[in-house]
């Protein structure tokens, strides 16, 4: 199943400090290369580079935070994979997500925007791994000049059905 995501509107930068305050860590395991930046591809997202998949394992999920946040590295934790990320929303109810692919839209977004890995990325993130329940997401997206095309997916399994009865 794929997603196409609207075009990414990208916001404020946040301080590495103010962003390794909010969760609780030192700045030493952000990548201070790049920014912590909030992005929206319908949802916004504050998206933080960390060094290393160790850096992100250690990551506790915030008691406190009123925005969403995907923190990823370019470590994954299966070797078909590129990427590893989670995602905090526990302002929202969400204290860990295993599988966002609103968030994924906003990461594909970042990467594109700073050349992370090129300007057309074709590519696995796992997510999940934390909280037991690992989950795998695809990006296939590209920049053209200023033109964003952002492309999220994933497989997905029934997990229940109903019917409303109005």
């Amino acid at each position: 199943l794929w997603m196409r995501q609207n075009p990414p509107v990208f916001g404020e930068t946040i301080t590495h400090e103010t962003v390794a305050l909010a969760l609780g860590t030192g700045v030493d395991v952000l990548e201070m290369s790049l920014p912590c930046e909030n992005v929206s591809t319908g949802l916004e997202f504050l998206i933080v580079p960390v060094k290393s998949l160790s850096a992100l394992q250690s990551l506790l999920p915030p008691a406190k935070l009123d925005f969403f946040l995907l923190a990823y590295c370019l470590e994954p934790y299966e070797s078909q994979q590129t990427i590893a990320a989670r995602m905090f929303a526990p302002g929202a109810g969400v204290p860990e997500d295993p599988a966002t692919g609103s968030a994924n839209g906003c990461l594909a977004s970042y990467l594109l925007k700073h050349g992370v890995l090129g300007n057309e990325i074709d590519l696995k993130v796992g997510q999940g791994y934390e909280i037991d329940r690992p989950s795998q997401l695809y990006h296939r997206s590209r920049l053209d000049g200023d033109t964003y095309e952002i492309n999220v997916g994933g497989k997905v399994r029934l997990a229940g059905e109903g019917e409303w009865n109005v």
